[in-house]
C-alpha cells in the first residue's frame, strides 16, 4: 500500500502542477450573443496574417468532483499538485459561435476494440461501481479524455462525435475561416505507471491506431473541406519550400475548410516515415526549421527568442498565452507576449472568466478575446 501511495504522489507530480486545494464548480457564465464576422476578413489575406483564439484541451470538463476530493484528502501534503486542473470548456459549436475560438485542442487514445476506457478505476476509490455505464466507450476508435481513471470528463468521448461537433457549426456557417484542430496522440496513463491495482494502460500508436485517425477524419469531412499539407506543399520539393516560397493560402480560398496538426513529435516522427514531406498525407506535424515539412511550430512559452523570426519567414506559430495561474494572478503578459510577437494560436484555458473570478478569494476575472471576435490582423505578417 506504502509502495502504491508513493507511486502515485510520483504520478500526480508528472501529470500535474497545482498550487491549493480547490473544490471544483461548474461553469455557469452566461452565453455572450452570437458575434459571427469571419465574412468581413478580406478574402485577398492568406490564413498566416491573421491571429487566432485557441482553447486549450478544448474538449474537457472539470474533474469527477468525488475523486478530485478524494484525491486532495489522499494526498494532504500534495494538495498543491493539482491547480491547472481547475477549468472547464463549453462544448465545440459553442466555442465556436459564441467565444471565436477558431484553434481546437483535442487529446486522443487508441481503442481498437472498444471497452479500453468503460471503467473508470478512481470511481473505486469513491465507493462506485468502476463501469461508466457509458455506451460510446464500449465502441472501438479513438477516444477523447485527458487522463484515464481519474480526470475523464469530457464534452465528446469519442473523437467522431468531436469532430462532427465541428462540422456541424461548419455547416451552418459555410464562409468561416478555417478552423485548426490540434491532435495530441496520448500515451501516458496512471495504468503506464502503476500496474496491478486496475488502472488502464494506453494502447501504442501501431500503424491500425496511427491510420484510425485519417479513417476517422475522412468519415466526417471530405477531403476537399481539409486543408492539406500538398495544398501548401504545390510543386514544391518539400513542404518546406511551399511555405517559404509560395506561402500559405488565402483566405479565400480557406474558407468553410478545416485544418488538422499533431502536437507529439516522436509520434509525428512516425506518422512522415517514408513521406518526409507529408505527401498524400492530411495532418501537419510540428517540426523544426531545417526539416522537409517544416509548416508550424509549437512554442509553448510566448516569450520564446525566435518566434517572431519564424513569424516573419511565414511558419505558423502556437503558444500557451493563458491558464489557471493567469486566471489567479490576473497576469495577462503572456497575452500580451503572444500579440506582439504575431503568434497566430493563442491558446487558453480562459476565452470566458471563471465563475471564481470576483467572487472566491485568489481568483480573478481574467480572459481573453480578440478585437475582430475570430480573429485580429497579424502585426508581423501585416
Amino acid at each position: 500500500m506504502l509502495r502504491s501511495t508513493f507511486g502515485v504522489c510520483l504520478l500526480f507530480f508528472f501529470l500535474s502542477c497545482s498550487k491549493e486545494k480547490e473544490t471544483l464548480k461548474e461553469t455557469r457564465t452566461p452565453l455572450p450573443p452570437i458575434v459571427y464576422n469571419d465574412a468581413k476578413v478580406p478574402d485577398q489575406l492568406r490564413m498566416n496574417q491573421l491571429q487566432y483564439l485557441s482553447s486549450h484541451n478544448s474538449y474537457r470538463k472539470h474533474t469527477d468532483k468525488e475523486i478530485y476530493l478524494f484525491l486532495n484528502h489522499l494526498l494532504p501534503f500534495a494538495s498543491s499538485l493539482f491547480m491547472e486542473w481547475q477549468y472547464d470548456h463549453v462544448d465545440f459549436y459553442t466555442q465556436l459561435e459564441r467565444y471565436g475560438v477558431r484553434h481546437l485542442e483535442i487529446d486522443i487514445y487508441g481503442d481498437k476494440n472498444g471497452g479500453r476506457f468503460y471503467n473508470r478505476a478512481g470511481y473505486t476509490w469513491t465507493g462506485r461501481d468502476p463501469e461508466s455505464h457509458i455506451l460510446e466507450l464500449e465502441q472501438s476508435g479513438l477516444k477523447v479524455l485527458h487522463i484515464p481513471d481519474i480526470d475523464f470528463e469530457t464534452n465528446y468521448y469519442t473523437f467522431i462525435d468531436a469532430l462532427k461537433d465541428i462540422k456541424r457549426w461548419s455547416d451552418h456557417y459555410p464562409d468561416h475561416l478555417p478552423v485548426y484542430i490540434y491532435i495530441e496522440t496520448k500515451t501516458a496513463t496512471v495504468g503506464d505507471f502503476l500496474s496491478g491495482i486496475g488502472f488502464t494502460k494506453a494502447e501504442i500508436w501501431d500503424a491500425d491506431n496511427t491510420a484510425e485517425i485519417e479513417k476517422e477524419i475522412l468519415s466526417v469531412f471530405p477531403i476537399n473541406q481539409i486543408i492539406k499539407p500538398d495544398d501548401i506543399r504545390r510543386n514544391h520539393l518539400t513542404l518546406r519550400e511551399g511555405v517559404l516560397q509560395d506561402g500559405w493560402l488565402t483566405i479565400g480560398e480557406a474558407r468553410g475548410k478545416v485544418m488538422f496538426m499533431f502536437d507529439v513529435e516522436d509520434f509525428s516522427n512516425e506518422y512522415k516515415k517514408g513521406s518526409p514531406s507529408l505527401e498524400g498525407k492530411l495532418v501537419f506535424t510540428p517540426s523544426k526549421e531545417s526539416d522537409p515539412d517544416a509548416a508550424f511550430m509549437k512554442r509553448n512559452d510566448p516569450f520564446a527568442s525566435d518566434i517572431e523570426s519564424l513569424v516573419k519567414k511565414g511558419y505558423l506559430v502556437r503558444s500557451m498565452i493563458g491558464g489557471v495561474e493567469e486566471a489567479k494572478s490576473g497576469d495577462y503578459s503572456k497575452w500580451e507576449a503572444g500579440k506582439s510577437k504575431g503568434v497566430h494560436f493563442l491558446s487558453t484555458d480562459y476565452y470566458k472568466p471563471d465563475d471564481r473570478g470576483g467572487k472566491v478569494k485568489g481568483w480573478t476575472d481574467f480572459h481573453v478575446f480578440l478585437e475582430n471576435n475570430s480573429y485580429q490582423l497579424n502585426p508581423i505578417t501585416n
